[in-house]
């Protein structure tokens, strides 16, 4: 078939312990789901809940310091930031400001939500993640908020990100183990069969807090477990956000449940809007 053809003979041997492998090498379509939804949805709203400590530690940190850093922020909180394109007056005029510009990249699945709803979640945040990092006119040569890093190990994080990212975004051409593509779609859909199994989903989780450990951590960027024990490895990581960008109220451990009022950009981080009183407003999380 058009997706073995495309996938490779090695690709096709090497994966041939998959699940779903026998399907998919017979041309089946669609997905399924094999795997029970926890612990991976709570785990999916504890590395929502990491990615927004960071946000607002950084934003809070870099507003008045560095528009550009803002920007660099922005492009990954938001949806509708307009593109920098070579010969825009080749192209149509887009208004972006018809477009909800305070619409998040990345949303919070309800702790009642499905696993493909946690999953395509995150999809416009990897997305945008693999442009920062390869689109030629618009790609970071550095990562502004880790100013106290070496030049060299920007370029690595970028590429880690950009890696990992590519690899969360495969689809099933070259195999039955697509992570995340197969959320955006129903379940009887035109693209090769898809399983989605604890395997994969635990890859989704491990590869997400690898990505925000490169964007964000001092320490763990380096390091991936590719095979083994990838819950405990998010959980780590978890940890490791969870000490860094402490808030000064009282929050439970991210490897349990994070239930803060921080305001994030104005919102509260469950979803209500911030009150107009004073007392409302968090205070500043410290190192």
């Amino acid at each position: 078939t058009k997706h073995i053809a495309h996938s490779g003979i090695f690709n096709i041997i090497r994966k041939s312990g998959t699940p779903g492998w026998m399907n998919w090498l017979n041309g089946h379509l669609g997905w399924q789901l094999a795997c029970d939804k926890e612990p991976y949805i709570q785990l999916h709203r504890q590395l929502y809940d990491a990615k927004e400590l960071a946000f607002r530690f950084f934003r809070e940190q870099h507003t008045m310091k560095s528009e550009v850093r803002r920007l660099y922020l922005d492009r990954l909180y938001y949806k509708f930031i307009a593109v920098e394109v070579e010969n825009q007056e080749n192209l149509p005029n887009q208004n972006f400001n018809k477009r909800s510009p305070k619409e998040h990249l990345w949303n919070k699945v309800q702790a009642q939500g499905s696993l493909q709803e946690a999953v395509s979640k995150i999809r416009p945040f990897l997305e945008t993640m693999k442009f920062c990092c390869k689109d030629p006119t618009n790609r970071w040569k550095s990562i502004p908020w880790l100013n106290r890093i070496p030049t060299n190990q920007h370029q690595q994080r970028l590429l880690n990100i950009e890696k990992m990212a590519s690899m969360l975004l495969r689809s099933s051409e070259s195999g039955p183990d697509a992570p995340v593509h197969w959320a955006h779609h129903p379940p009887c859909n035109s693209y090769a069969f898809t399983v989605v199994s604890p395997q994969s989903m635990e890859e989704v989780v491990a590869g997400m807090a690898f990505i925000l450990a490169n964007l964000f951590l001092n320490q763990h960027w380096e390091r991936y477990p590719f095979v083994h024990d990838r819950i405990t490895y998010t959980k780590q990581i978890l940890d490791s956000f969870n000490q860094k960008f402490q808030s000064q109220d009282p929050v439970d451990s991210l490897t349990h449940s994070l239930k803060t009022k921080a305001v994030i950009h104005g919102e509260w981080m469950d979803g209500r809007q911030q009150s107009s009183s004073s007392d409302s407003t968090n205070k500043m999380i410290e190192m």
